[in-house]
């Protein structure tokens, strides 16, 4: 056992030095050598980038004002810098480990709770570690978006009757809503609740089974009921909103996600809301959770550059160009003018121009995001292209963008609502004829 510890590389993340020193010297007590130190959240994620890959992560939850624990493990999720096989640990105060649970929708491996001894976290990897191995050929299957393998792999662990048969469960059910098999999917969470039958994810898994299947009553019902019980799983919320937008029932869709706000009152919770509130029309909402994502994440690495450029849209649409033009101005500074903000920054400038009645710039902005957007496809910077295109009374390239966007291999539903909401919004233009315009 010493020997497997001896080869573990760690990354201890916490803004307190006396914190980290404290759990170097209890990682030494097993000897781990291999460990190495950041103070916040931004050191931490250059080292993930320069550095490669830590078996563990030890996180503090209360890292500084700027950027929680879970914020930086959200985002490493996120952008797809944790590797599969890393085991990140959260480590919390007895006292808040409930509420932080709770209302976590990002789940790291295993939570720490202080104090803590050398021996609590050697139980600790020692399980996590077994876990790990013992799922490794499924969890590379699905880091590899292999689901088919994905499921083959969980097949395997289910008929060895392994002691990890309800992570294969869970795995195999995500793996089948992947690839459309809802039926499967249903079967595979039914099994696992008919072994535990309080299992949030499985009850949940087997919600958006009967959605996907199109089954939207028998989906809600269950939503409600998990709801009953937990009234703090945010991700039922999200369900019930998908519903009831497929519905059409706007007002219920928006509601949902603005209680899931109260239970998780984070940025990215305000940004779901917003961005769900400019698909649905309500530019007033869509304003105001996008302000206030803009102000949790402000000198965080959370911050994203599509809150500026949401908002930045929103004032246009409202004919409040200054405002617009502030907006870009400020994501500019902050992001630089690259990547996707570029791209979607040259057509907001488009569409703020033709209101403005000066052709001359319009024509330059949607030039300059047609050369930036190398290939069309289900992405913000098509839609927004799309939106600017419609604008300039360019109507039968506009929708062909927003087809693209809508019928794009790699669009989110997030994306495909957007498109489809310019294709409603096109159904009552208000554009502006521009000469030339290309």
């Amino acid at each position: 056992m010493i020997k497997r510890f001896a080869n573990l590389r760690v990354l201890v993340v916490d803004d307190m030095s006396a914190m980290r020193a404290a759990i170097k010297v209890q990682l030494s007590e097993m000897e781990i050598v291999n460990v190495e130190q950041a103070g916040n959240a931004d050191d931490a994620i250059r080292m993930l980038e320069t550095r490669g890959e830590y078996d563990a992560i030890f996180c503090d939850y209360n890292l500084n004002k700027a950027t929680s624990g879970q914020q930086f493990l959200e985002f490493i999720k996120s952008q797809e810098l944790l590797p599969p096989n890393t085991i990140f640990i959260m480590v919390t105060a007895e006292a808040e480990y409930g509420s932080v649970v709770s209302a976590a929708e990002f789940q790291p491996d295993d939570y720490l709770l202080k104090p803590f001894t050398a021996s609590k976290i050697k139980s600790r990897l020692e399980r996590l570690i077994d876990r790990r191995d013992a799922l490794q050929m499924l969890t590379q299957r699905l880091a590899k978006k292999d689901y088919a393998g994905a499921v083959a792999e969980s097949d395997k662990l289910i008929k060895a009757n392994s002691k990890w048969i309800m992570e294969a469960l869970r795995r195999k059910g995500e793996a089948l809503l992947q690839t459309g098999r809802h039926e499967e999917a249903i079967a595979a969470y039914q099994a696992a609740l008919a072994m535990r039958g309080d299992l949030g994810w499985a009850q949940l898994g087997l919600a958006r089974g009967h959605f996907a299947a199109g089954r939207l009553d028998e989906a809600r019902a269950i939503a409600n009921d998990i709801l009953e019980r937990n009234g703090a799983y945010v991700l039922v919320y999200d369900l019930l909103a998908e519903i009831a937008e497929d519905l059409g029932d706007f007002d219920t869709a928006l509601d949902c996600l603005r209680q899931s706000l109260m239970v998780v009152p984070s940025a990215r919770r305000n940004r779901i809301v917003a961005e769900a509130a400019y698909r649905m029309g309500n530019l007033e909402v869509a304003r105001t959770s996008f302000e206030q994502a803009i102000r949790k994440t402000k000198g965080s690495i959370t911050a994203q550059a599509t809150d500026c450029l949401f908002l930045a849209q929103i004032h246009v649409d409202s004919g409040d160009l200054n405002s617009a033009f502030k907006a870009l101005e400020a994501g500019v500074g902050e992001f630089g003018d690259k990547g996707v903000f570029a791209q979607v920054q040259a057509s907001i400038k488009a569409q703020a121009y033709i209101r403005q009645n000066d052709p001359a710039n319009a024509r330059k902005m949607l030039a300059r995001a047609g050369n930036l957007i190398p290939e069309p496809g289900g992405n913000l910077a098509t839609v927004f292209m799309a939106r600017a295109l419609l604008a300039a009374g360019e109507e039968q390239e506009g929708m062909r963008l927003l087809d693209v966007a809508v019928h794009g291999a790699s669009a989110s539903r997030s994306i495909r609502g957007l498109a489809k909401k310019m294709r409603r919004d096109a159904a009552e233009p208000r554009k502006v004829e521009l000469n030339g315009v290309a």
